[in-house]
């Protein structure tokens, strides 16, 4: 039972993929938009016909193309300032986590024993 299981989860995840890249979903931005497009186009119509006006009151409506566009752009732009802030602030950030990793009690007394014990020959104290 459980490879039936498995079989079909597969072949329906695996028949999303395909359909998704040959519509384009998976190509240039436009051929992207082309697709939500069409699915926005197909679904709508059934939406409104088919489902009550009392269960639709409470969700929101699929945005259209040109909302998805600016959300996309907004995100997109947010995530490139937010990668170029943290590496711009990589040294401190960098230089903040070793402070912290050099203030634990195990590390602290390792480095110090690895400090006290690297004696060379000409500084070895004698008996």
């Amino acid at each position: 039972m459980g490879i039936i299981r498995f079989a079909v989860k597969s072949s329906l995840a695996g028949g999303f993929v395909y359909y998704s890249v040959q519509e384009g979903l998976w190509s240039s931005a436009e051929d992207s938009i082309e697709f939500y497009q069409r699915i926005y186009n197909k679904i709508t119509p059934y939406v409104k016909e088919y489902v009550s006006p009392e269960i639709t009151t409470g969700i929101a409506t699929v945005p259209s193309a040109t909302v998805m566009i600016g959300c996309t752009r907004g995100v997109w732009n947010k995530g490139v300032k937010t990668s170029f802030k943290f590496l711009s602030e990589l040294p401190t950030h960098m230089s903040n986590g070793i402070d912290s990793l050099m203030s634990l009690p195990a590390i602290k007394g390792s480095v110090e024993s690895i400090k006290g014990g690297d004696q060379g020959p000409a500084q070895a104290k004698s008996p």
